[in-house]
């Protein structure tokens, strides 16, 4: 009797089974696939790279910590030299076609004019004319033709391929310097001129007797004195460029002066002037 019992116990605890089976299958094939799918689980969200903007995607660009220093506001001594032969090479230009034209035009009225008159006294003046248009037309050719000092060495220093830049620019400055020994060896020349002969018109005033000529000659002596001392106290061009080349490249026994300008990645800021003394 207990064994039978089992048995049918078994019997429909398989049927009971079974009958559990098919309704799990009936129900899961009445859902739609897309409610038996595994959704993903949510990825934490990435966090933005330093130095990201909120309103951008775009990265800024991370400052270095320090910037090169800046150039120097004091120009080297080639280009001190190419300026100054530009300079000059554009004036001559300008002034040479102006003494042209002024000596073609003065050429143009003189020789048909020195032929048509008839007085001695015109011919003599147009003939002046005709030389002083002559010598106007050559002087201007030679203005435009020939180039200054600075313009041949410069063109000198760039067909010379092997310099190095420092190497040319102590050439440049050695001949901006060179420039102005002669022409401060001229200004003094000029000095003792015009002082010699502000002395000789001075004495000639002094032993005159004659009013008038003491008085011409007194007013010659000021004006050579006034010349004398204005060129023992004005510095020519050429002077004034050697003191520009020497604050920018200092001499040997000079003290050289070079500004600085650096930002570290704070952005804090930090200018000065860096002293050295060379020996």
């Amino acid at each position: 009797m207990i064994k039978y019992r089992v048995v049918l116990g078994s019997r429909h605890a398989s049927k009971l089974a079974c009958a559990l089976v098919l309704a799990l299958t009936a129900l899961l094939a009445a859902q739609p696939a897309s409610a038996i799918q595994r959704k993903p689980s949510p990825r934490p969200s990435p966090r933005p790279p330093a130095h990201t903007s909120i309103h951008s995607t775009q990265p800024l660009p991370q400052p270095p910590a320090y910037q090169t220093p800046r150039p120097s506001v004091w120009p080297s001594a080639y280009e001190i030299l190419d300026r100054k032969a530009k300079t000059i090479d554009s004036s001559n230009s300008t002034t040479g076609w102006a003494y042209i034209v002024s000596g073609a035009v003065a050429l143009g009225i003189s020789v048909p004019m020195y032929y048509l008159s008839d007085d001695v006294f015109a011919q003599a003046v147009y003939g002046i004319g005709q030389t002083l248009g002559v010598g106007a037309v050559s002087y201007g050719s030679y203005l435009v033709l020939i180039e200054n000092d600075y313009l041949r060495f410069k063109m000198m220093l760039d067909k010379t391929s092997d310099l190095t830049p420092s190497q040319r620019d102590r050439l440049s400055a050695e001949f901006l310097r060179d420039n102005a020994a002669r022409a401060k060896n001229v200004r003094k020349i000029r000095v003792i001129g015009h002082g010699l002969t502000a002395a000789l018109n001075f004495l000639s005033a002094a032993t005159s007797s004659n009013r008038e000529i003491k008085t011409a000659f007194f007013f010659l002596g000021g004006i050579n004195t006034l010349a004398a001392l204005s060129f023992g106290i004005t510095r020519s061009e050429e002077e004034k460029l050697a003191d520009s080349v020497n604050v920018a490249d200092s001499s040997e026994s000079g003290l050289r002066a070079s500004p600085f300008y650096a930002r570290n990645a704070a952005g804090a800021e930090a200018a000065g002037l860096a002293l050295s003394l060379p020996f």
